[in-house]
């Protein structure tokens, strides 16, 4: 990694001083250009480098250097942009030099954070690498990865957890190992979903969703974190999530699974523990609405009501939550009729 460091910045210091005296389309910068985008391509992802020396400059010498890097990052995109308009017109869109291009250019465009271009081309790649090829297939699972971080990046929760179960896919084929790394991921998105909930949440939101999880998909990420617990409970696993933490992911995948009343085992046990009031907000608010859809009417007002007097204590400013609250619970003593 050290050793194309230093050749990418020697190459874009080279690309600056010729750019004092030549054009673009010089020869002696084609092939500098060519250069930079091999070592693009083999470094994959810089974008996690580029935020971690930004926000620890003590780690990098000459941070200078990584901001000249990124002032080259548009001319570097501008040129390979071009190159693949060129080769779009000569070659067969399908031809897997031009699925090198979109690779490029998508891993310049993550490291400018342009996450809607990266997509685009990352897409792209995906399309030709794919032909010919089962989903699963195990040259796919670097492609499934960099899509599932570049829809988490734009909160795009469901779209990224199918392709990080896609990418599980092709590690369970090659290997017949879990990725642990992946599964920390997933956890986190449901984490982060959990937290995203507000009282428009509704209960088949995900699975009527545009992007549907595959049921496959819902039963992997289940199995594997039920034995998690399992192991949690017995102190033979690293704990990279908290107990609580283990019952909300768990808790969720069960409800996109539609197993409403699994689903309330641990979202209730998770009452008891909970330590975040705004985490337990929505547990109420999820209670409530399991409830009310299975018609157990009475339960659901109970919970609506804690949802209420806890919503009023921690955001008191929140007069549209409290409103849509209040209206919840009017039409369960009112029904509409």
């Amino acid at each position: 990694r050290g050793n194309l460091d230093q050749t990418i910045h020697f190459y874009l210091n080279f690309i600056q001083n010729e750019l004092q005296t030549k054009l673009h389309q010089d020869i002696s910068l084609t092939h500098a250009y060519e250069i930079v985008a091999n070592i693009y391509y083999k470094k994959r992802f810089l974008t996690q480098s580029l935020l971690y020396y930004s926000h620890n400059k003590n780690e990098f010498e000459n941070i200078s250097n990584l901001h000249f890097e990124k002032c080259h990052l548009d001319k570097t995109l501008n040129y390979f942009e071009k190159f693949l308009y060129k080769q779009l017109k000569s070659q067969s869109k399908s031809d897997e030099s031009i699925g090198d291009v979109y690779e490029i250019i998508g891993n310049i465009s993550l490291e400018k954070f342009d996450y809607d271009k990266a997509l685009i081309n990352y897409l792209n790649l995906l399309e030709i690498k794919s032909f010919e090829k089962s989903p699963d297939d195990y040259s796919l699972i670097n492609i499934y990865k960099s899509l599932g971080h570049i829809y988490l990046k734009k909160n795009l929760l469901n779209k990224s957890l199918f392709y990080f179960n896609r990418s599980n896919d092709c590690q369970l084929k090659e290997t017949k190992i879990f990725d642990e790394n992946i599964y920390s991921i997933i956890g986190n998105i449901y984490l982060k979903k959990h937290y995203a909930i507000d009282i428009s949440f509704h209960l088949n939101e995900n699975n009527l969703n545009e992007f549907y999880l595959e049921r496959k998909y819902f039963q992997d990420n289940l199995f594997y974190f039920e034995n998690f617990l399992e192991k949690f409970n017995e102190n033979c696993l690293l704990k990279v999530f908290s107990l609580e933490q283990i019952y909300l992911i768990i808790a969720h995948i069960l409800l996109e699974k539609q197993e409403y009343f699994r689903s309330l085992t641990y979202f209730h046990q998770l009452i008891n523990c909970q330590q975040n009031n705004f985490s337990l907000l929505n547990i109420y608010i999820i209670i409530a609405k399991i409830y009310y859809q299975q018609k157990f009417f009475s339960q659901s007002l109970h919970y609506y009501r804690q949802s209420l007097i806890l919503s009023k204590q921690i955001q008191p400013t929140n007069h549209l939550l409290i409103k849509k609250l209040e209206h919840h619970i009017r039409q369960i003593i009112i029904p509409n009729i």
